[in-house]
Order: structure tokens, then sequence, then C-alpha cells
């Protein structure tokens, strides 16, 4: 008598990998794992197909990185190996299998783009870092935007960057660009602007070159308010060539930048700006061991007078052409310390300050310019001898003639 399996819910070895159990007639666990172990075995490797591994046991096959949003990474837990790219943050996380959103894959962080020289020209290197820029313009790190807060910083290794060709242009704020040292990127801006809506921005740890001989490091930075940082950079060039010239120009106190400059070196001359329309304007400097050729600020005739506040420490210049140029030009008090100044400070107006000097011209030269007879000034703890071309000067001690300048009220 045959027995329907079908009918008797009584688990039954057909045999030859076969199993019936209840209702049902199946192959056996081994053998389903022999014929699917088979099927990936003929399709190895193959289009559509399954991926092998090599002899160190790596997957030879290409990955497909899933691609959602911020939130929507952060509403689950992305299990451990795979690879998400958060679309509006273009950062890339790395499942964990346990953690909400996964972790965020090379420096830990979502503010920064690495930029590499290797295996490029100069040229390719160049336009890597113009694409970069154009990117991080576009980023909202941690899913806000970028600010003073939460700025973006393009990492260039060590390597030539050639941005000649592109008349490279900053345009965004908070968006700054950083060497791994300043010894070993050297960058080629070209035709370098910053304009208004770059309101904030860091360079650093960069050597500056440059093969033009038709323009300035700068020719354009627009004087609105913004700041402007640059640490540990060297400006190659020779005193005749000028860093930044300022070209568009407004007037008031609306018309104000403020200077960061830190471990700064350079044979040319005009570190800051170049000004001949600036009435109103104000600079607001903090320079620390900063060496330039002769012209710091540079405005070229008498009138062209605006506000500089703030301080300058150790530093210097080394050009011989100051008689016609000039550097500081204060309305409010200004602190130098421990500066070295082989030409005039020129054009100071009634009223200016300089405080807590420590002030060392070339002797025998003429060191401060007034604009004319009969201003009241005031320079205080100076040390080292100071002239003046147009006199008299207020000291500390109330003396109005060019020699008693040469008074240091703290007694050093």
């Amino acid at each position: 008598m045959l027995v329907d399996p079908i009918l008797m819910p009584i688990a039954y070895t057909g045999g030859a990998g076969i199993d019936v159990n209840g209702t049902s007639i199946d192959l056996d666990p081994a053998t389903i794992a022999s014929v699917a172990g088979a099927i990936q075995e003929s399709q190895r490797n193959l289009a559509n197909g399954f991926a092998g591994l090599d002899a160190q046991s790596a997957l030879n096959a290409n990955v497909n990185v899933q691609v959602m949003d911020r939130a929507t990474a952060n509403g689950q837990v992305i299990p451990a190996g795979r690879l998400v790219v958060i679309s509006d943050t273009k950062a890339l996380r790395f499942g964990d299998g346990v953690s909400n959103g996964g972790f965020t894959a090379g420096l830990g962080s979502e503010n920064c783009l690495f930029v590499s020289a290797v295996g490029v020209t100069a040229a390719e290197a160049g336009a890597q870092l113009a694409a970069a820029y154009a990117f991080a313009l576009t980023m909202t790190p941690y899913g806000q935007p970028i600010s003073a807060t939460n700025r973006v910083t393009i990492i260039l290794s060590n390597g030539v960057y050639d941005l000649s060709a592109l008349s490279f242009t900053l345009t965004g704020a908070f968006v700054d660009i950083s060497g791994v040292t300043p010894q070993g990127v050297r960058v080629n801006f070209g035709a370098f602007f910053i304009m208004e809506t770059c309101t904030d921005v860091v360079l650093r740890n960069l050597t500056c070159y440059k093969t033009s001989t038709t323009h300035n490091w700068s020719i354009r930075i627009t004087d609105v308010p913004k700041t402007i940082t640059i640490e540990n950079v060297v400006f190659e060039g020779i005193s005749t060539d000028t860093v930044i010239s300022i070209i568009s120009r407004s007037s008031g106190v609306t018309s104000q930048i403020n200077w960061n400059l830190r471990n700064v070196k350079t044979a040319c001359r005009q570190l800051c700006c170049g000004t001949t329309a600036f009435t109103g304007h104000i600079q607001n400097v903090n320079l620390e061991n900063v060496e330039c050729a002769d012209r710091m600020f540079a405005p070229s005739v008498t009138a062209n007078t605006f506000t500089a506040i703030g301080r300058v420490i150790r530093c210097r210049t080394t050009g011989a052409n100051g008689v016609v140029n000039s550097h500081f030009i204060a309305g409010a008090t200004f602190e130098m310390w421990d500066c070295d100044w082989c030409s005039p400070m020129n054009y100071l107006t009634t009223g200016a300050r300089l405080n807590y000097v420590r002030f060392k011209p070339v002797a025998g030269t003429t060191s401060i310019n007034g604009q004319s007879a009969g201003q009241s000034c005031w320079v205080a703890h100076c040390s080292l001898a100071l002239t003046a071309s147009v006199t008299p000067f207020t000291n500390t001690a109330g003396a109005t003639d060019a020699l008693a300048m040469n008074v240091r009220s703290d007694g050093v």
C-alpha cells in the first residue's frame, strides 16, 4: 500500500538528498549548499554573477556605495562594512552595525577635503585644487551651512599646485586652504582675486610662487568688511614685486579689513595693501613675526590717510625704497613691539598715537614723517633715536621737538 506524504503529517527521509517533511518535499540542507556552491562557482567574476576572492582573500568586485542624506543615515544603524555617501554633506561614512549613521571616514571630520599632488602634473594638481574649492562652497558640514564656526578646510599634500592658467578666485567665506607644511607645498595662484563675497578666508602652511610678471600676487581685493588670515606662508619674489594690491576701493568706516598675519615672510613689498583713496577706511592689524621689503601698508600720496589700529610684534622691513613709501598710519592707539624699520613711517596724521613701541630705525635716517608742521602726535616708550621730517611731534613727556622724542618714558 502506498502512503501519500501529502496527507500524513509525518516526516520521511526520502534519501538521495531529498527530504519529505509533512506536506512538503525538498532537498536536504547539504544538497542545497552543494548546489548553491556550484552555481556560485559557475558564475564567479562574471557579469551579474558572484564576486570571487583572490589569493589573499581580497574581494574581486566593484563595491556599490549606498547614497542617502544625513537625516536618513542618522535614523538607522548602517550594517557593518557598508559604505554610505551622505548626499547633502558630501561625507563618506562606514557602517559599524551598531551606531546610527555609522562613522565618518578619513580624518573623522565632515569639514575637510584632501587634495593630493602625487602622480599628477603641477597644472593637474592646480585644477584639482580649483575643483575642490568649487565643491567646498557647496558643502554643509554636519548638516549645517558653512560659517565662522563651521568652516571647511582644503588640505593640500606635499607637491606643486599651478593655477596660473585659471585666474583663481576666492568667492566664498569660511573656505580655507592649508598645506601640510609650508616647505612642502608650493602654490602658484596666478591672477589671485579675493572677491566681495569672500569676507573671511585663511591661507596657511604654503609657499606661494608665481611665474607671471604682469600682475601682483593678488590684483584685486575688494575692501568690504572682511578678515584675511595668513599664517606660516612664504611669498617668493623680489623687492619690486607686490604681494597684495587693492584695486576695488571704497571709503568710510564700512570699508574695513582685519589683517591677521603670523609667521609670514617675503622679500617683496606691499604685503597687505596698496591704498590710494581710503579716507575713513579702517585697517585692523594683528601682525606677528612678519617680514617684507619696504611696504606693509603703502598709501602713495600724503592725503590718502586711513586709520590703523591693532599691534605689530617682532616685524621688520628690509628694503631700501622707504623714502617715498609709507607703512602705518594711525588714527588711534597703535602698538609696535620689538620692530626693525629700515625706512620712514610716513604720513602720520594729527592725533596719531604710537604706543608701547620698541622701534629700531636705521641710525641717521628720518624715522617718522608727519603730514604737516604743528601736528599733535604721540610716540611713547620708544628705543633708539627717532627723528622727524615734519615737526613738532609730542612725546609722552610733553616735549615737542624731534630730538626729545628719544625719551624712553618706561625707563628702559
